[in-house]
């Protein structure tokens, strides 16, 4: 991995210079981190001529070239330098290096917490329209009594210390490496679609036209309001939706290679095979019919989650009950979470579920294994008045609210519907 740093001061000591010239070296056998200066950037002043300063173009390429970003962070008067500002001022100015680029903030200290409420200040900097960087959430690494931190030679003399700077530069690393995966993969879409499918992809955005069989939208974006929004677009087959096109296409391109593709139906993934002692992820465990097979990874694992939503105990533990009724397949039992469980994987936004409606979260009441409808077709939905109530009595939401992926508009957020064991919609 390739990192360029910026010490985030213009002044001539600076214990965060200290402390990326450390980073430089004690990680040079995992990364290159090429540390920079912010000195010789003028005052922005927005030119008339739309010119953009040598030092400002020099410093935009090193940003762009670089797979991530870490800025060593000083507190002056509760924020962040002013020399540092003037630079993401410049650098969201005409030119956006920092959109999308991880970044990774680290600060020093004379006190205890001298660079916390910088940290904080720079976070809401980088977050801004016009600047759209991808900090490092958590790992607040501050390394406090600055002036005792370093030896002569420049080396960080408290293990605790280095120690915590270790693990939250792994996480960077990881962060780093899972957001340039998936950014870059999602812009190559229509290049895969040439390359592995042989055949150029139908942009929805610049594409489709009047009279197409293809649903037209106002806009790709569901949430249109936020930054970026616009740069949305899907990528098609052909010039028609909802047809399971891509599926087919997909499903005979595997036929096609059946000589080196293996496709095993009735074969449940168990458990994944871990190192002991490396917590490498090794194989997987799979029941196929009534044979237990250990299955050996050259290059890595990768676990398709799927939902739960037809495992009562994992909807009573995550969503607080057990009578929802699923809209996807049956099959979606939560074994890749129980998977991941075992082996020690975080869980992350667990509570979050999809419902689909013109009333947020309600569907059709179903018999035990069968998958519900969506409500939303229902066609006397669309006459005369209608109004819900809960389990209690009471009407609990705006049945006309405006619902984006079964999230409801409520109170200025997007919220997960509330959910109740027996809501009657009344006409």
């Amino acid at each position: 991995m390739k990192y360029i740093a910026l010490i985030g001061t213009a002044a001539q000591q600076s214990y965060n210079r200290e402390l990326l010239q450390f980073m430089k070296h004690h990680f040079s056998q995992r990364a290159t981190i090429d540390v920079n200066e912010i000195t010789g950037i003028p005052l922005f002043n927005e030119p008339t001529q739309n010119h953009i300063p040598a030092t400002v173009q020099a410093l935009n390429d090193k940003i762009s070239q670089a797979d991530g970003v870490i800025i060593g962070v000083p507190e002056y008067d509760h924020a962040i330098p002013a020399a540092l500002k003037n630079v993401i001022e410049w650098l969201s100015y005409q030119l956006h290096p920092f959109a999308n680029k991880p970044v990774m903030l680290v600060g020093t200290s004379l006190g205890v917490q001298g660079t916390c409420r910088a940290q904080g200040d720079l976070r809401n900097i980088l977050n801004a329209p016009g600047v759209d960087a991808q900090v490092l959430p958590g790992n607040e690494y501050m390394l406090s009594y600055a002036a005792k931190a370093f030896d002569q030679n420049g080396q960080m003399t408290d293990a605790p210390s280095i120690k915590f700077l270790e693990r939250c530069f792994d996480n960077f690393e990881k962060y780093v490496k899972a957001l340039n995966a998936y950014l870059s993969g999602m812009s190559k879409i229509p290049a895969y679609f040439e390359k592995y499918l042989g055949i150029k992809a139908v942009s929805w955005k610049h594409d489709i036209k009047p009279g197409d069989a293809v649903a037209i939208k106002k806009t790709m974006a569901e949430y249109p309001e936020l930054a970026g929004s616009d740069t949305i677009d899907f990528a098609l087959v052909h010039k028609r939706d909802k047809d399971a096109a891509l599926w087919k296409l997909l499903r005979q391109k595997v036929l096609e290679r059946a000589d080196n593709i293996d496709v095993w139906l009735d074969s449940r993934a168990q458990h994944l095979i871990q190192d002991p002692n490396t917590k490498v992820i090794q194989g997987v465990q799979i029941k196929r019919g009534e044979r237990l097979l250990n299955t050996h990874a050259n290059n890595g694992v990768v676990l398709a989650m799927g939902g739960f939503e037809n495992n009562p105990e994992l909807k009573q533990t995550y969503l607080h009950s057990d009578n929802l009724t699923p809209l996807g397949t049956l099959y979606n039992r939560g074994d890749g979470i129980k998977m991941a469980q075992e082996v020690d994987a975080k869980m992350w936004h667990m509570t979050n579920y999809e419902s689909h409606g013109i009333l947020p979260g309600i569907t059709f009441k179903e018999d035990a294994n069968e998958r519900g409808r969506q409500i939303e077709h229902w066609p006397l939905l669309k006459n005369g008045s209608i109004f819900v109530i809960a389990d209690d009595g009471t009407r609990y939401f705006q049945e006309d609210a405006k619902h984006r992926h079964g999230h409801v508009y409520t109170h200025g957020s997007w919220l997960i519907p509330m959910n109740n064991q027996h809501p009657l919609l009344n006409f």
